[in-house]
Formats: C-alpha cells, sequence, structure tokens
C-alpha cells in the first residue's frame, strides 16, 4: 500500500506518553507494516533505520504489536490492509467492462454496450452505423446516469451521518438532479483519490465513510472554527462536494 488512512485523533489518544524517539519508531514501524501488506519479521530494528534504538523499538512493538508466528501483527492495520485488498479485487475484475472512455464520466460510466453478432436475428431490418453509435450513446449515458444516482445516495449517507453528528445541514432528498450535478462535478478527483488510494477508479462506499472520517479532524469542516465575517454559515452537503475540497482533504491526509 503506498497511502493507508491516518485517523489523526485516533492516533494522538493511543500514543500519549511516548517519547520522541518511540513515537518515531511507531510511524517508522508502520510505515513499513503497510508497504509490505503484512506482519514485521527478522531485525525490524534495522529495517526501519534505528538500529541504534533497539529499546525504543522493542517497547512499540510490545505495545502496540502482537507477536505471531508469522511475525509482529497489528490489528488496525491488518483490518486497513485487508479493505484496500477487497477494494482492490473489486476494482480489477471486470474494469473493461465497467468503465468508458469518456473523460469527465470516468468511474461513473458503466458496462460497454454489448456487441452485435452474425447469430442477430436475421428478420430485423439493417441498422445503420449512425443508428448503432446512437443506440451504443444512449445505452451508456443510461448507465452512467444509474451509476451517478448510486455514487450520490451513498454521498448523500456518509454525509448525513457526520452532518447529524456535528450539526451540520443535513442533505434532504430533494432537488436530487442538483446533488447529482455536485457529485458530478468531483468525479474527476474523487476518481483520482480512489486510483491513488484503493488501486482502481471506481468509486465505492468505502471512499465516501474515508472521506468524512478525514473531514472530522478538521474544526473548520465540523464547522466549529467560523469566520468572524461570516459567524453563521457551517459547511453543507455542497460544500463537501466541491473538487477543491476533497482535493485538500485527502491532500492533508496523505501527508
Amino acid at each position: 500500500m503506498n497511502y493507508y488512512p491516518f485517523h489523526i485523533g485516533d492516533y494522538a489518544a493511543h500514543t500519549r506518553g511516548l517519547s520522541l524517539i518511540e513515537d518515531l519508531a511507531y510511524r517508522r514501524l508502520l510505515d513499513d507494516y503497510y508497504r509490505n501488506d503484512g506482519p514485521l519479521s527478522g531485525d525490524v530494528a534495522r529495517a526501519i533505520g534505528m538500529q541504534d534504538h533497539e529499546a525504543e523499538v522493542s517497547y512499540v512493538l510490545s505495545r502496540f504489536f502482537t507477536e505471531t508466528p508469522e511475525g509482529w501483527r497489528n490489528a488496525r492495520a491488518d483490518k486497513e490492509i485487508a479493505s484496500f485488498q477487497r477494494m482492490k479485487a473489486g476494482g480489477a475484475m471486470g474494469a473493461a467492462k465497467r468503465w468508458s472512455k469518456a473523460g469527465d464520466r470516468q468511474g461513473i460510466a458503466g458496462a460497454s454496450p454489448p456487441q452485435t453478432g452474425a447469430n442477430a436475428n436475421q428478420n430485423q431490418e439493417p441498422v445503420t452505423k449512425k443508428e448503432q453509435e446512437r443506440s451504443s450513446a444512449s445505452a451508456d449515458q443510461d448507465k452512467a446516469d444509474a451509476r451517478l444516482s448510486e455514487v450520490t445516495d451513498q454521498a448523500m449517507d456518509a454525509y448525513n451521518a457526520f452532518a447529524k453528528k456535528y450539526g451540520l445541514p443535513q442533505a434532504r432528498r430533494i432537488a436530487i438532479a442538483k446533488k447529482r450535478s455536485w457529485v458530478r462535478r468531483s468525479v474527476r478527483v474523487i476518481s483520482e483519490v480512489c486510483q491513488a488510494s484503493y488501486g482502481s477508479t471506481r468509486i465505492e462506499n468505502v471512499f465516501w465513510v474515508q472521506y468524512f472520517e478525514a473531514c472530522a479532524e478538521d474544526p473548520f469542516l465540523r464547522g466549529e472554527a467560523r469566520s468572524p465575517k461570516h459567524p453563521n454559515w457551517l459547511p453543507d452537503f455542497e460544500y463537501f462536494m466541491r473538487p477543491d475540497t476533497i482535493a485538500r482533504v485527502y491532500e492533508r491526509v496523505a501527508e
């Protein structure tokens, strides 16, 4: 894994009391764990470049990892790796059928249109090339619209759970076409994040769950750090669907 979700609040709560060297050791151990998709074994201190601090590395291993026959395991990391592998496997299966080459519909378009063959109904009148193209375009658009509706529903469900927790405006299922347009404008950015995070451009529900978990780490996005010029303003569903908001949250988490 070249990227893994880093929950600042959870990390801070679990690492209070660590020295600077112990904190550094923990971060390096996690990085090595995710990079290798599994348990740590062998000369762990040397593997993370901290052979001069074996005592600190040993303490962190004993506190945050469990020794097994396969090596030192971390339950939270194993859970994240399993989630990533499921996402990657799902994205690889039938990818050629799911995605069209339409630029702005990347991650939204459905399967490619079926091919016509020699066994087609012989009594049917010949279909012109333009008619075939129109039919294919219509089928592609129908699938893209259906997929966009599905992704928007997932986004609204994840946002509403987040909004309820922090007292933000709920996203109601009215003017739904407008809400879908907000999601559509960010499809390219979201697909890029999914590719970097899960190895597939397909937008799954896990993206929205982890996106709003990351948003919860920012007081401004929780609606708690308001501008004196706009004391009554709160971020809403439209704000969270903006491409620049999504990109900024991902870049902060990926640092």
